[in-house]
């Protein structure tokens, strides 16, 4: 790599997207190397220096039918909308040790998910999660209203974090120290006025190693 890079102001909008080996919409950096990301390029010091994001992502009224893993992934967003999509049959392929869901965020901050549709995400072959939704690890400030998890054979949402192994560097670039286990920060997470409905294991799914803060839960079916 030649340096770090991201996204600003990105638009990814009425798009329809059929029949694809692995994910639909895919926003990730491999500059993004920091606790609960443990993969890039970048030598992470703090979320000031060393760790390069993307910054305002509005990922809207897209329908995604038929993806063989994920349909929308964004990861390592500040400052985001997803919004108005669909999700039909994700992970219809069902592939052993692959873990994937309908829509959901990695990694990301002051994010709002609203009036999605997430629907018939398989869950098949040895092959894992199958929710409509999930906000993943690492996520902070996120809003999840108004979406609607129907016929999914993992559930209607899951919620988890991890802690991972993690290298810190000093601003120079040489390193600091290294971690054995250590979790990021997943927290003010409001899950409110959605409905789940018919799926095939439980609404809510919470797993993880790391915490889950701060989380509200009102006014859902």
């Amino acid at each position: 790599p030649n340096g770090a890079n991201w996204f600003e102001n990105l638009w990814i909008e009425n798009n329809v997207v059929k029949r694809v080996a692995r994910t639909g919409i895919w926003v990730f950096s491999k500059w993004t190397n920091r606790p609960g990301c443990d993969w890039g390029y970048n030598h992470y010091v703090d979320d000031e220096h060393g760790y390069y994001h993307h910054k305002n992502v509005i990922i809207r009224k897209n329908e995604l039918l038929q993806t063989g893993g994920d349909a929308i992934v964004m990861g390592a967003v500040w400052g985001g909308w997803i919004e108005n999509n669909t999700s039909y049959y994700a992970q219809y392929l069902g592939r052993s040790g692959y873990y994937n869901a309908g829509i959901w965020t990695h990694s990301c901050r002051n994010v709002v998910f609203q009036f999605n549709e997430a629907a018939y995400t398989y869950k098949r072959n040895n092959a894992g999660d199958g929710q409509g939704f999930d906000i993943d690890i690492g996520n902070t400030d996120i809003t999840f209203r108004y979406n609607y998890a129907h016929h999914n054979e993992g559930g209607g949402i899951l919620l988890c974090n991890f802690s991972t192994e993690m290298t810190f560097y000093n601003v120079d670039g040489t390193v600091k120290e290294t971690v054995a286990e250590i979790a990021p920060d997943w927290s003010n997470v409001v899950v409110r006025n959605n409905v789940f409905a018919d799926n095939d294991e439980a609404a809510f799914d919470v797993v993880g190693t790391g915490d889950i803060r701060n989380f509200t839960v009102e006014n859902n079916t």
